[in-house]
């Protein structure tokens, strides 16, 4: 049977700080002669001559001596049930989204707090579309005022591009789109053969004139095609007369 350490004189739990940040709860054993952190999946033996115990040199509120008298302990049964502690204190919490706070309040020491707003949102940008995850940290039971902050999982935009002769008497394209394209794909032009895509998911469209007539461009509403697709793209064949043949006599010199 192993105990949790409570500070009596500031009403709080133990928490062993890590220098970046992490708080590991504190505990002891039965008669007091040992503390042990619980380090999320394993149990350390407090040793001063221990290596890992120079980092653990910045403790909340201060670590006691175990015969201090401003230090108690709740008897808890470890590790089966680290959450069935007395209750304490109230504490406050947030729910935030980014810097905007979507729910506040406050719940007893070691109560688990519950979200009941709206899901949180994150716009979409060009690139991404992103969906609520989860909460960081990971929402449980409470000791001290927490922040839950949304994480969001991205999803890469896909897009369709179109792909049109600008006058279907004058010539053709042999694709007249291609879906579900994700953002950033590669666009590239040889002459009358456009290329979305590289290697093996590459898609080429080719465009023939009528008689008559040749290619001239691929373009963008008259601007010159982009290096990849970040929103949704028409494409435009371009075809113009042929050139009518020049008369040799007519350029002879008298």
């Amino acid at each position: 049977m192993l105990k949790r350490l409570w500070d009596t004189e500031n009403k709080k739990m133990v928490f062993a700080k890590w220098p970046s940040g992490h708080e590991c709860q504190v505990w002891t054993d039965a008669d007091g002669s040992h503390l042990y952190i619980y380090d999320c999946s394993q149990w350390l033996v407090y040793d001063p001559s221990a290596q890992w115990a120079s980092e653990a040199k910045e403790y909340w509120p201060t670590w006691k001596a175990l015969d201090d008298e401003e230090v108690g302990f709740y008897d808890t049964n470890v590790p089966t049930e680290l959450y069935s502690w007395d209750e304490g204190d109230e504490v406050a919490y947030a729910f935030k989204n980014w810097n905007a706070t979507l729910q506040s309040g406050k719940v007893t020491e070691g109560q688990t707090p519950t979200y009941t707003g709206d899901t949180p949102t994150k716009a979409a940008t060009a690139q991404y579309t992103y969906t609520f995850d989860d909460w960081d940290p990971e929402v449980g039971p409470i000791y001290k005022k927490t922040t839950f902050k949304a994480t969001f999982t991205s999803t890469v935009n896909e897009y369709t591009v179109s792909i049109a002769s600008n006058n279907t008497d004058y010539g053709t394209v042999d694709e007249s789109s291609v879906e579900d394209v994700p953002y950033g794909t590669a666009i590239s032009a040889a002459d009358n053969v456009l290329t979305i895509g590289t290697g093996s998911s590459k898609t080429e469209i080719t465009a023939t004139a009528e008689e008559g007539y040749v290619f001239s461009s691929w373009n963008v509403s008259g601007e010159a095609l982009p290096s990849s697709v970040s929103w949704a793209l028409s494409i435009t064949a371009t075809f113009e007369a042929e050139p009518e043949p020049t008369d040799p006599e007519e350029n002879d010199v008298e």
